[in-house]
């Protein structure tokens, strides 16, 4: 049977180590898709020559900005074709958010099952312990 200080000690590991978990994904989850948010406006200079209004910062803040003006939302290919801007903020915040999720799930049932090894080592030193 585990004791209720087992239980606490168990929750308040798998808590950490999936806050730990969810907040370290989080950050690396934003930091590729801004690095990613770069490579794809430098193949769009590469693809799109005849971009006009084609703006990194409009890029960026269409990706993370709620009120980003409509204006900033598009570009212009070969003087007159609207294009939009991949990303919105739904989708930046939302992938963010996902990846964070799934990784602190993942923290805490790993941090749980660590706890419980801890447990069983602890109980087995204090049975050979006994025996000797």
């Amino acid at each position: 049977m585990v004791s209720t200080n087992n239980k606490l000690k168990r929750v308040a590991y798998s808590a950490g180590v999936g806050m730990f978990s969810g907040v370290c994904s989080g950050v690396l989850t934003a930091a590729m898709l801004a690095a990613m948010g770069l490579v794809v406006h430098g193949a769009g200079y590469i693809i799109n020559w005849n971009a006009s209004d084609y703006s990194l910062k409009n890029r960026f803040e269409t990706a993370y900005n709620f009120n980003a003006p409509e204006s900033h939302k598009y570009y212009y290919v070969n003087g007159g074709t609207a294009e939009k801007y991949a990303m919105t903020p739904y989708g930046m915040y939302g992938i963010i958010g996902a990846f964070a999720g799934i990784s602190a799930l993942f923290g805490a049932k790993v941090g749980s099952l660590v706890a419980k090894d801890k447990e069983q080592e602890e109980i087995i030193r204090k049975q050979q312990q006994k025996t000797r």
